[in-house]
């Protein structure tokens, strides 16, 4: 187990070179690779604990005299429920932006929803990749006027994937996204090296679209 947390440690800081050097193509590819890793472990332990679980009774675990399944212990990744992880990721990346763009200065109008000094409308939506749909991220956002939308990709290994969709872009496909409780939905999928924005409709990849690629997304939010 030692080496396998020096071999992730040492991808995560593989990862965070290309960043800093702006090599977007060897950030996904190392990425990828180590999404690979990170599957085949969970599968892995998953094995492992489906034969554990075999092993002990049906009944479940017993934890300070309450019965509790072992596979539903915890809410999420460090304990946060995805809507404070959500929160938290959406606080600061904004956070983030403004210090490097002082002349952008992201505000928060309401919920997810931000406007930039210039008066443009900005929507952030997240999601964490899920054990159960890798390589898969659903998200959402008000059904309502936005001049750009940022999708906030949490992999399972790996950085965060910052999509920023300018209005060129949403004017095509807004009116193509699903609608539910007044909310469209947006479905980024990873095929290889490529993220891609609702495969069954045919938008195509979207890695152009990383806030770290050229050209600069903070340069479109000024």
């Amino acid at each position: 187990m030692e080496e396998l947390g020096k071999l992730r440690k040492d991808a995560h800081e593989r990862i965070s070179e290309a960043l800093r050097k702006g090599d977007m193509d060897e950030v996904i590819r190392l990425a990828q690779a180590a999404r690979d890793f990170e599957l085949a472990m969970r599968n892995l332990e998953a094995t492992a604990n489906r034969i554990a679980s075999e092993l002990e009774s049906d009944k479940g675990v017993v934890a300070g005299g309450v019965r509790m399944n072992p596979r539903n212990i915890g809410i999420g990744e460090k304990g946060l429920s995805n809507k404070a992880w959500g929160n938290k990721t959406r606080r600061d990346w904004v956070q983030k932006v403004n210090a490097e763009n002082k002349d952008i200065r992201l505000r928060q109008v309401k919920g997810v929803t931000y406007t930039t000094e210039s008066g443009k409308t900005v929507g952030i939506a997240c999601a964490r990749e899920r054990t159960q749909q890798p390589f898969k991220w659903f998200l959402g956002l008000p059904n309502e006027h936005l001049d750009f939308v940022v999708l906030l990709c949490q992999p399972e290994s790996g950085p965060l994937l910052d999509f920023a969709l300018p209005p060129s872009f949403l004017k095509r496909i807004w009116s193509h996204l699903s609608l539910n409780n007044d909310q469209r939905k947006f479905h980024v999928s990873q095929s290889g090296s490529n993220y891609e924005l609702e495969p069954k409709l045919g938008f195509g990849p979207i890695n152009g679209y990383l806030w770290g690629s050229s050209p600069p997304k903070a340069d479109l939010l000024r």
